[in-house]
């Protein structure tokens, strides 16, 4: 019995097997057998084709079998490869094998990867192909370098295709978060949307990426929840030390931490140091927190002393909290009968061997 049960399950087995090699024997035949003819081009596109018929096709990198294909109703005469996915005949410009009925076939041209004629310059939709771009100039459209969102003719700027509302002449970038014109200070466009902030007083200085100084007062975006420019005001700028993008030094004694003061005073400027970047056990990457810092005498949190912190064995965590040798803390306040060797990180809490457990959202005990 049992021997008969064995041989039953090995000729299944061996079914199974077979079956499974058929059907691939079976794929890889019908695969082979889609003849889509010759590229076009070669050298240009692997997508365009042409049969032995004439007939012209677009298969994307000849990837039928996914894909799919397209039967083009072109001239093969006339038909020539552009770029990779655009072509043309003597009636119209393809894209992805789709005829630009809109676009100037006798003028068109590629500059610079910018798809023109002598009427527009377009963008690429992947979906939809090449979509104008209105009030553009063609003949002097250009990207910018170093900032794909951005463009410009003779006449206006252009953020993301559309045309904004500067003044061309004097239009120009401070550092990544703003911008000016002979009129306004603007902010950056990857805050949500591109707007004037201010009037433009004159002379706006770069400090880094983030703050910019203008006559008196430093400008920094604060982001979350919602935009705000932050303006500190001093009696006179000497000098500015840059700690970080973030995080700067006045005078060689305020800090500015995210566009904000500190709001204690009396931070020693000369020994003042963010925390360095800490590798998390589990993860293979750095975690850096600016908000963590400390001079030689205190531990500070967004600004504000961290009370009873030893500055030689404070260590920050995440989400506000950090520990030194004898306490555990929830931004600048300690937590009272934590465990501090086994205060850590767990999932969505912090918690110790005592059953002490944080939110780490709130740093409310559990």
């Amino acid at each position: 019995m049992l021997e008969a049960n064995w041989k039953l399950n090995h000729e299944f087995i061996l079914m199974k097997k077979y079956s499974i090699l058929l059907t691939s024997i079976i794929l890889i035949t019908f695969v082979s057998c889609r003849n889509l003819g010759k590229l076009v081009d070669q050298k240009k596109s692997e997508s365009y084709f042409i049969t032995s018929d004439q007939q012209i096709l677009f298969c994307q990198s000849g990837n039928w079998f996914e894909l799919g294909v397209d039967t083009l109703h072109a001239d093969a005469k006339t038909f020539k490869i552009l770029s990779s996915n655009i072509a043309s005949d003597k009636n119209f410009v393809f894209f992805k094998g789709q005829p630009q009925k809109h676009v100037h076939r006798n003028s068109f041209y590629i500059d610079n990867k910018i798809p023109k004629d002598q009427f527009h310059a377009y963008y690429i939709d992947e979906a939809l192909g090449f979509i104008i771009i209105k009030n553009s100039d063609p003949k002097t459209y250009e990207y910018l370098k170093g900032n794909g969102r951005w463009a410009r003719d003779k006449n206006h700027y252009f953020l993301d295709w559309k045309m904004i509302n500067v003044d061309r002449k004097t239009f120009a970038f401070i550092n990544t978060v703003f911008s000016e014109d002979k009129d306004s200070i603007y902010m950056s466009p990857d805050f949500r949307n591109f707007r004037s902030v201010m009037p433009n007083p004159g002379d706006p200085k770069s400090i880094n990426d983030q703050y910019i100084k203008i006559g008196k007062n430093i400008y920094f975006v604060y982001v979350h929840p919602d935009p705000k420019l932050m303006t500190s005001t001093f009696d006179t700028i000497r000098e500015v030390r840059s700690i970080n993008q973030n995080v700067i030094c006045v005078n060689n004694k305020t800090i500015i931490s995210y566009g904000e003061k500190f709001k204690y005073e009396h931070v020693d400027t000369s020994s003042f140091q963010l925390f360095k970047p800490l590798k998390e056990d589990d993860e293979q990457f750095y975690f850096l927190n600016d908000r963590y810092s400390k001079d030689k005498n205190n531990v500070y949190y967004e600004g504000e002393l961290v009370s009873k912190a030893d500055v030689n064995t404070y260590t920050p965590l995440k989400y506000g909290f950090g520990k030194d040798g004898k306490n555990a803390f929830y931004k600048t306040a300690p937590l009272a009968g934590v465990d501090v060797q086994s205060f850590a990180e767990s999932d969505t809490l912090y918690q110790d061997k005592l059953g002490n457990r944080y939110n780490y959202k709130t740093g409310q005990k559990m």
